[in-house]
């Protein structure tokens, strides 16, 4: 309540670039190591996604998928995708033997398979125009075609140099995807 947001966006529109162009896969958790950050933030980040989508009446389809086996030579990678999964607690898996994976799959053949049923798709487009939303409607601003060239400290603020000028923050969060990397070299941030 004591903070104002500003959200700076590069593009006329939101979700222009890999956010509206991704393959829609929510995943759950199979490939990360366990316990790592990535599978803490996948693990939980599946289940505030799915319960958002629901919230905001976001078309979520938890159609699972299969990850097969598709010779022998597979099993071992099988078997520690298996073991990833159990370790970051993925609701649901199961092990399928060759004759079972038609019962989930009719066109599909294997020698093995993992059934991920908590794997979900969604329009992350849409996702990303309710979370819009919900910054102005608590007050904040989206703000599209402002491009930013770089960052800087300045006496315990961040100055944010964009294409139409500068912009002070108590703090920023930076996503830029793709062009993250262009954006740290152009500013003072230091490597972590």
């Amino acid at each position: 309540p004591d903070r104002r947001l500003v959200v700076l966006e590069k593009e006329p529109a939101i979700a222009q670039h890999q956010t509206g162009r991704n393959s829609c896969v929510v995943h759950s958790g199979v490939y990360y190591a366990p316990g790592s950050l990535k599978a803490r933030l996948c693990t939980s980040g599946r289940v505030r996604l799915r319960d958002y989508c629901a919230e905001k009446r976001i078309a979520y389809d938890e159609c699972g998928k299969l990850i097969v086996a598709a010779d022998r030579s597979e099993i071992p990678a099988l078997d520690e995708l298996q073991r990833r999964a159990e370790a970051n607690d993925v609701p649901g898996l199961r092990r399928l033997a060759a004759e079972e994976i038609a019962e989930i799959e009719p066109h599909c053949v294997g020698v093995a398979a993992l059934h991920v049923p908590t794997t979900a798709i969604v329009d992350f487009r849409i996702v990303a125009a309710a979370l819009a939303d919900d910054v102005r409607r608590l007050g904040g601003e989206v703000l599209t075609g402002i491009g930013v060239a770089a960052l800087r400290d300045r006496n315990g603020s961040v100055v944010v140099y964009t294409d139409r000028g500068e912009v002070e923050a108590q703090g920023v969060v930076v996503c830029a995807g793709l062009q993250s990397d262009r954006l740290v070299d152009a500013s003072d941030a230091e490597d972590e």
